[in-house]
């Protein structure tokens, strides 16, 4: 189990190899749960399990919500947990980069593999464009630390723990503290981007979007800076299964790029964290496949369906 509010179950899941879910807000119950963001709703954390096999994942969802558990926790939503029929009828859109950063060759090969294997099984694969990554950034950036990392920091100085460099690096995020008029326009604009991708997702037929869970194949320590790819959908709080590809890092095959161009300041400086492709050579090339709101159920199948595509293939 972890907990998600920019990719902490997404981002280990796929950095190990293995399976990840970050499901909707308000089906699993954060009752007792020590958080610096207590009572902050804006972009709000959510508990979702890890695990190296998808039916597990299934396994545990089902058997989490089937046990109701909104009885014992008056924050949840009365959901039970839907049997979704796994057919191959749906479609995918990939989402290959955000406009903002390119992901690092594994990444771009794992998503090239997948769409592949999507497209000789049968299932219908279209191209999505990202659509305003760089507001979304903006606007959950600035909801992490409403406060001016006051209640973050409140508890680092009560556990006596120092902050890390990539703490730091984390709370340079946002524009401070923020008034209460401030914060609610990030919440308009927020509504105002989940009801875009709503429509996108319906005008363009697609159900599913397939696109990278973190930029690269597991960062070397205390490097990870980029976790857009991730904390997007924390925002639009839509569903996201981090799964394995079966493919793995080669250096021989995901050499180091010769770019010309650069997509923007920040994808220059992540580009410059892949320059020796040996580093992460047998790392684990995962992907993330992200659903509508609230259809976790068939964000599961459908990663069930693809990941039998993907060890049969």
């Amino acid at each position: 189990m972890g907990t998600d509010i920019g990719g902490s179950i997404r981002s280990p899941a796929a950095f190990n190899g293995c399976y990840g879910l970050r499901p909707t807000s308000g089906r699993i119950s954060l009752r007792h749960v020590v958080s610096a963001g207590a009572g902050q709703e804006s972009v709000r954390s959510v508990i979702g399990p890890i695990a190296q096999h998808i039916e597990d994942i299934e396994l545990f969802m089902e058997s989490y919500i089937d046990s109701k558990p909104w009885k014992y926790d008056a924050t949840l939503l009365h959901i039970p947990w839907k049997k979704v029929e796994k057919t191959k009828t749906f479609t995918v859109g990939v989402m290959r980069d955000d406009g903002i950063v390119l992901p690092h060759p594994p990444i771009l090969r794992g998503i090239d593999t997948v769409v592949e294997k999507l497209k000789a099984a049968g299932i219908k694969v279209v191209e999505f464009k990202p659509h305003r990554c760089e507001e979304i950034w903006d606007v959950v950036s600035n909801m992490y630390f409403a406060d001016g990392c006051k209640s973050q920091k409140g508890l680092l100085s009560k556990s006596g723990e120092p902050v890390h460099p990539l703490t730091a690096w984390a709370f340079q995020y946002g524009k401070g503290e923020l008034t209460i008029n401030e914060n609610w326009a990030l919440n308009a604009k927020r509504d105002q981007l989940r009801n875009e991708y709503q429509e996108l997702m319906d005008e363009r037929g697609v159900d599913f979007i397939l696109t990278p869970a973190y930029l690269g194949v597991a960062s070397e320590l205390g490097t990870t800076t980029y976790w857009n790819y991730c904390a997007y959908w924390n925002l639009l709080d839509h569903p996201g299964l981090v799964f394995p590809t079966g493919l793995f890092q080669d250096p021989e095959i995901d050499t180091v790029p010769v770019r010309e161009s650069y997509l923007s300041e920040k994808d220059e400086f992540e580009s410059k964290k892949y320059q020796d492709a040996s580093v992460f050579k047998g790392a684990p090339i995962c992907l993330q496949l992200v659903g509508k709101r609230y259809e976790d159920e068939e964000v599961v199948a459908a990663g069930s369906i693809i990941s039998e595509i993907i060890r049969q293939n």
